[in-house]
């Protein structure tokens, strides 16, 4: 700029000096003799000197900032004269002209300063306050002082803005020094006085509502008889309060304050409604339009920051609200400014958003509906759709919430009405707040709302069908994702659809969508009160349209996708039927079988019934033969709809995406389609519909569940044997998931993949890697609660139990270790866990009647919504791939029993799902039970039924049914019995109790007297040939080659660590008789160790379980222990005990090198931990061949402080070797049975005594075989003179096979000794000492007065010996005696009680039995008395 003084700028000056002499004279003339022609030189003098200035500035020469602000005010004065002398000119536009040349000053000065404020207000007094001050002055006029007020109102504000309020105030302070007789014009400076101070509170976060309450009071009191000059200047005053409340930079106020504001602005708007209806202004109509959208935005800003949910005080900002909002809109109307719309609606959503989220719903919704309400009359055409839409959501939402859901429902059809013909393109949100609303009428009972569908409540107001059926195809959508049961929401939509698409409808396609849909809806609930067709009837129609529908190339797609839709919902509707059908039927079955009890039980109970169990047994088989009405033709047949579904897809994805109704839904029901065909075992077919699922997700963007799909194909390509392509399937997997990061943490998709590289390294024999892939998916699957999750866990636990049935040499013992610290201490233990988590699944999923034990909710009912179908196949197919494992699991570990139940109930399972290859898989499973058992009829029996199953000849009238007659009439209505259950809760709440349900039948849990007395004892098997044939020896040889051991060690490290029954106590006994007395201890614990294996296997699982309730809950962990029961204590006593039982009951693992110390060194141990007084006798037969009843029998003797004693005892020379006893034992025991049904009580004792005299032979021929070594059976006397004989012996038992302590306990039983038993001791010995003879003559004379021995002693008997009656041989009979299955069920017992001595009183008391001539085994009991052998 240019600022120099030139000759320019002087002449400038001058004339401005000649122009203050002439302004002079004027302002002094008398006004009542003004004439026209000093209105034209006033105007003039301002036009000149106004204009003047602005060329001078475009020309780029200009003044001083002061200078010109001088002249500009020069000039003004002018125009105020002109303003002072006539009303025409009313309103003056000198204010504007001020603040323009103000701002102008502001500008040039870069801002103001200290100085230039006191210039400009010096200026201001000097050129416009010279009147006001001047009372003598009566030239003035109200016109002119009104006018003068407003210019210091345009100065203040720019003064407040550059934070200069006190100077403003002055201003203020002198302008009212000149209107003490206008009260309009007070009370316009007091206001503005007010809005000075209001903009200096605000900016720094003072206190205001006393200066909003004293401007609100002031209008309130204002005088009706004001000039049009004063209420201008009011108004100007108003305005500049409103701007103080903008411009103060307010976060909010609180509520006391906020209500003063809110009541100025009231007074504010009535005085510009007063002023509108004397003069309508479109400005003050935006001045009134901005107040209340002023008033809206300040409400937000004080409620969003304040806590105050409720109170008078929030009631009333409540009703200032619903008192503004309907008279803003309407009077914005009148503006026609699209954008200030638009703000307005905006902050009044904003406002009810603020009371929503207080949960003030009935006042959210008060404001809300004005808006709403406004918009019904007359939507804007200019107003966005996404805030109309944002209008009704938040007064639906608001009724949702309220409880209000008529009310909800009567908006959301409004809604669309509002939208009109644009609903097509934003039907997503109404149609899903209506979807949402009616589950939470479902959820609070009200059926009749729940009921309504979106045609129900447009009614008439759309004739549109396209439109209406839009609508409903994408209520029904909302629908299927919901979590909860909408089974009867979508019958209803289904019905609308089907009732426009009818029969004549040209609409083809749509109608075969509509009924395959109604299908699906059918299948899983009963409406046949509303409804004459079945899920079945739906898809044949569905079929037959779209067979009929002729294709085109743009409809080629679509066609293919519907038909094989149809047909896959056509075999699961079949499936699904005949899977009722078998579940209603074992309910009847079982519901017969139960009168029969109740009938049986009525009837005189009998002694006893040995076939108890078996004919339970029985009667549960039966069952399953009665479901085996399928085989392999059946099944083809069956499966046709399932077939063309393949066939169908696979034509339709050989290019790029096809142009189907929907992609991903298509993709899912190929993952669908692969999981029942791998439920129904046809494992190709669902490697192609994996793969054809992978890749149409693939292609659409899916990397989630194109990663599973591609699990699944790696899962079946290891079940074919083929881990190379696996892992091919698997890196796709990786490659999905790597392409787009999960956001949410670790997915199940990811830990699925984790689990199958340990599943595929475990295939390769890379146990190293599989390990460490199995443990970080056993550590993430535990923090997780959902039924994926859950599902996953599953698999992982039987994962983990296929490692763990690795042998030593395969898995060592640090990777079992850090498989085992996770509580799976077992394969059984893993494999039964999972079972047992996938049987709550179930139980969750499907309810009561598929598997397991019937539980007391027999209300549950399975819920067709997202993926919980698919899940379902893939759950069910689950449970028998891991029950087949349980069964072959327990089978191997000695639980024959259990694994026969087990296998009964999966057997149960597959019959109704009819899925072959798992019933002929089961059969086999329990055929080979069978025979363990001995029951070969049975095992011959289910074999059949393999052959029966794999027939293709036998046609039983499964094939496709023909298309049904029955008219497609839907009804719409509520269902016929409504499920207890409800709605299923969120997929997101937690599932962490589902673990507590009890689905699996509870694990049958012995009780020790039982474990001791064995229960039924197993029939005798014939010897089996050909096995192990490279240990068969002659008796000539007891197996003392290096090799023949070094192959039994290597066989036993291979198999301890969890030993198969059938083979490991064969294993044992060969290698003890192989070290025979070279090391008597590993001798003696290698026989412990081959007796009560499957005993052990059982506790072990027991002390698992037991452990698993402990931490849960420490209330009562006693029960199921029987025998063990556990005293009521602390969690941490119970928890010790539990961690000591499981130490003695588990198995061992040691390194190949620390055999056999590790287990001698613990064996030794356990020999200190017997009790004082307790002799332990171990007897079992041996023989070259597993399994095989041999005639020799090893006898190994222990008590605690002595050295164990192990002999072998040859019987084959005896009168009847232990072979043919035990053959007369089954013999004594078929002939009970036979005598317990003789009616005539002189036959019945006749049989009866026969039966004795047999018995009473048997044990003479029983005592017979052991001969002197019955002797190892007595506890040892304490007669201190035994002793003594003892060392009578030390020089003459050198170099002999008898030693010290042998002696000593045959020596001890001198008074049972014969001269017999003497002789035999003599031969047996291998001694040549002619003295020898004498001395044991001598020493048995000296002891034989002597009192018999008194202690107690524990019978622990293999299988078969523990069938004969030990207790009742002569030498027993004064003795007190206690059968337990092992050694380690004696340390047990031993360990939950006090002491030593209370064990021993615990079994002596349990001889307190009724004394019989002969107690026989099981014949106690055939003879009805009481038994307490433990």
């Amino acid at each position: 700029m240019k600022c120099l003084r030139t000759e320019e700028y002087v002449q400038q000056l001058s004339c401005v000096k000649d122009t203050v002499v002439l302004h002079d004279e004027l302002k002094t003339d008398d006004f009542h003799v003004l004439t026209d022609d000093f209105h034209v030189l006033v105007r003039n003098c301002f036009a000149v000197l106004w204009n003047s200035f602005q060329s001078n500035r475009a020309s780029g020469s200009t003044l001083l900032p002061q200078d010109r602000l001088h002249c500009q005010l020069q000039a003004l004065t002018f125009k105020l004269l002109e303003q002072g002398s006539s009303l025409a000119s009313f309103p003056s536009k000198v204010p504007l002209f001020v603040e323009e040349a103000v701002v102008e000053y502001e500008r040039s000065c870069g801002g103001f300063t200290h100085d230039d404020v006191s210039f400009l207000s010096s200026e201001l007094r000097e050129l416009f306050f010279s009147p006001l001050i001047n009372l003598q002055d009566s030239a003035l006029t109200c016109l002119s002082l009104a006018v003068q007020c407003e210019v210091v109102f345009k100065v203040c504000k720019l003064l407040c803005k550059s934070l200069f309020s006190a100077e403003a105030v002055g201003l203020l302070s002198g302008a009212l020094e000149g209107v003490d007789r206008h009260v309009g014009l007070r009370l316009a400076l007091s206001l503005a006085d007010h809005a000075v101070q209001l903009q200096s509170a605000l900016s720094l976060g003072g206190e205001c509502s006393k200066a909003f309450t004293e401007s609100a009071r002031s209008l309130r009191g204002l005088s009706r008889s004001m000039s049009a000059a004063e209420s201008h200047a009011l108004l100007e005053a108003c305005q500049l309060v409103v701007w103080a409340m903008e411009a103060g930079q307010c976060k909010g106020m609180d509520v006391t304050t906020l209500l003063a504001c809110l009541s100025f602005l009231e007074e504010y708007q009535e005085l510009l409604l007063t002023q509108q209806k004397d003069s309508f202004s479109q400005q003050v109509q935006y001045s009134l339009c901005f107040s209340f959208y002023q008033g809206f935005i300040i409400t937000y800003d004080s409620l969003h920051v304040s806590q105050v949910s409720a109170g008078d005080a929030l009631d009333r900002v409540l009703l200032f609200c619903q008192t503004t909002a309907g008279r803003m809109l309407a009077e914005l109307r009148t503006l026609n400014n699209d954008n200030f719309l638009l703000k307005a609606v905006c902050a009044v959503n904003n406002v009810v958003y603020e009371l929503f989220n207080r949960k003030l719903y009935e006042g959210a919704f008060g404001l809300a509906v004005i808006v709403c309400q406004e918009l019904c009359k007359d939507c804007p055409p200019s107003l966005p759709v996404d805030r109309v839409n944002r209008c009704f959501m938040l007064t639906v939402q608001c009724s949702r919430r309220g409880g209000q859901l008529e009310r909800a429902l009567d908006w959301i059809v409004r809604w669309i009405q509002v939208l009109g013909t644009q609903i097509l393109d934003h039907l997503a949100e109404p149609v899903s707040l209506w979807v949402k609303t009616k589950c939470d009428a479902a959820r609070a009972g009200e059926d009749d709302t729940r009921l309504r569908t979106l045609r129900d409540g447009l009614g008439e107001a759309i004739a549109d069908e396209e439109v209406m059926m839009c609508l409903s195809e994408e209520e029904l959508r909302l629908y299927k994702e919901q979590t909860g049961d909408t089974t009867q929401e979508r019958y209803n939509t289904l019905c609308d659809l089907l009732d426009i698409c009818h029969e004549e409808t040209p609409h083809t396609l749509r109608r075969a969508t509509y009924l395959s849909e109604m299908a699906q809806v059918v299948c899983y609930q009963d409406f046949s009160q509303q409804t004459d067709c079945s899920a079945v009837d739906f898809t044949h129609e569905a079929l037959w349209l779209l067979d009929s529908e002729p294709e085109t190339a743009e409809n080629a797609d679509r066609l293919m996708d519907e038909k094989a839709h149809a047909s896959l919902w056509l075999y699961i509707c079949t499936l699904e039927t005949n899977l009722q059908e078998a579940v209603d039927t074992e309910k009847r079955l079982r519901a017969v079988q139960e009168e029969n009890k109740m009938e049986m039980n009525m009837d005189p109970v009998p002694t006893n019934d040995l076939e108890y169990e078996d004919k339970q047994k029985s009667q549960e088989s039966q069952l399953v033969y009665d479901g085996l009405c399928f085989n392999l033709l059946a099944q083809s047949k069956l499966s046709e709809p399932l077939d063309r579904c393949l066939s169908l897809w696979r034509s339709l994805l050989k290019g790029s995406v096809p142009a189907v109704r929907d992609p991903k839904l298509t993709a899912s029901s190929m993952t669908l389609m692969a999981a029942l065909y791998t439920l129904m075992g046809k494992h190709l077919q669902a490697l192609e519909g994996y793969q054809l699922a992978a890749a149409l997700f693939r292609s659409l963007g899916d990397a989630q569940n194109s990663a599973n799909a591609f699990c699944q194909s790696a899962r079946i390509l290891l079940y074919l044997g083929s881990p190379q392509l696996a892992q091919v399937e698997l890196k796709k997997a990786e490659q999905s998931l790597t392409s787009v990061p999960s956001s949410e943490g670790t997915s199940v998709i990811s830990m699925l993949a984790m689990l199958q590289k340990a599943q595929i390294h475990y295939a390769l024999g890379q146990m190293e890697r599989g390990v460490c892939c199995l443990m970080e998916v056993i550590k993430e699957s535990a923090q997780h609660h959902s039924k994926s999750w859950y599902l996953l866990r599953a698999r992982t636990l039987q994962t983990a139990s296929e490692y763990l049935s690795l042998d030593t040499e395969t898995l060592d013992s640090q990777l079992r270790q850090s498989i085992t610290q996770h509580g799976l201490k077992t394969p059984d233990t893993a494999q039964y866990e999972g079972l047992k988590l996938l049987c709550s699944l179930v139980m969750m999923l499907l309810g009561n009647g598929f598997y397991g034990a019937p539980g007391p909710n027999t209300d549950t009912h399975f819920v067709d919504q997202g993926d919980s179908v698919v899940f379902k196949w893939l759950l069910l197919s689950e449970v028998l791939v891991s029950s087949e494992r349980m069964v072959t699991v327990r089978s191997s570990s000695g639980a024959v029993h259990e694994a026969k139940a087990q296998c009964l109930e999966a057997l149960k399972l597959a019959t109704k799902l009819q899925t072959l290859s798992h019933c002929a898989e089961l059969l086999v499973l329990k055929a080979e039970l069978e025979l363990k058992k001995g029951a070969n009829e049975a095992s011959s029996l289910d074999l059949d039924q393999v052959r029966n199953l794999l027939d293709l000849c036998t046609d039983f009238g499964q094939g496709r049914q023909q298309k049904s007659e029955v008219k497609i009439k839907p009804r719409k209505g509520r269902p016929a019995a409504p499920s207890s259950s409800g709605h299923t809760p969120e997929e997101d709440d937690d599932l962490s109790g589902i673990l507590s349900s009890r689905a699996l039948l509870k694990e049958p849990v012995e009780t020790m007297s039982r474990l001791g007395s064995q229960g039924a004892s197993p029939p005798l098997k014939p010897k089996r040939q050909h096995v192990l044939s490279c240990l068969t020896h002659t008796d000539s040889s007891d197996l003392s080659v290096e090799a023949v051991q070094s192959y039994l060690r290597s066989s036993w490290l291979l198999l301890h660590h969890f030993p198969p029954p059938s083979l490991f106590p064969h294993i044992c006994s060969l290698l003890a008789q192989s070290l025979g007395q070279t090391d008597p201890t590993t001798t003696a614990m290698l026989h412990a160790q081959s007796l009560g294996v499957s005993t052990r296997h059982h506790m072990t699982r027991h002390v698992v379980s037991q452990f698993r309730k402990l931490k849960k809950s420490c209330n009562d962990v006693a029960e199921g222990l029987g025998a063990l029961s556990l005293e009521e204590t602390s969690g941490a006593t119970q928890s010790q005990k539990l961690s000591a039982l499981e130490q003695i009951f588990s198995f061992t693992s040691s390194h190949p090198t620390q055999f056999p110390q590790t287990h001698c060194q613990q064996f030794t141990q356990q020999l200190k931990d017997l009790p004082a007084g307790i002799t332990v006798c171990m007897l079992s037969l041996t023989g070259v061949y597993p399994d095989e009843i041999g005639s020799t029998i090893l006898l190994t003797r222990l008590e605690r402080g002595s050295t164990p004693i192990t002999v072998r005892i040859p019987t084959a020379d005896r009168k009847r070797s232990v072979a043919v006893l035990l053959e007369e034992m089954d013999r004594v025991l078929k002939g009970q049975k036979e005598v317990s049904t003789v009616a005539e009580k002189s036959q019945w004792w006749e049989g009866r005594q026969a039966l004795d005299a047999r018995v009473e032979k048997m044990l003479e021929e029983m005592e017979e075989a052991l001969r002197v070594w019955r002797t190892l059976l007595l506890p040892l006397s304490s007669d201190p003179e035994l002793e003594v004989q003892v060392k009578c012996f030390q020089k003459a038992l050198k170099g002999t096979k008898i030693t010290q302590d042998i002696l000593k306990v045959v020596l001890s039983a001198s008074p049972l000794l014969s001269l017999p038993d003497l002789q035999c001791l003599v031969e047996g010995m291998g001694q040549q000492d002619k003295d020898f003879p004498r001395l044991l003559q001598g020493g048995v004379t000296e002891l034989r007065g002597r009192e018999e021995p008194k202690g107690h002693t524990v019978l622990i008997l293999d299988k078969f010996l523990q069938r004969l009656p030990w207790e009742n041989i002569a030498c027993l009979k004064s003795c007190s005696v206690t059968r337990m299955p092992s050694l380690h069920a004696v340390l047990g017992h031993g360990h939950l009680k006090e002491s030593g001595s209370s064990l021993l009183q615990h079994l002596a008391q349990s001889r307190n039995a009724t004394h019989l001539k002969h107690i026989i085994g099981a014949a106690p009991i055939a003879y009805g008395l009481p038994v307490y052998i433990h």
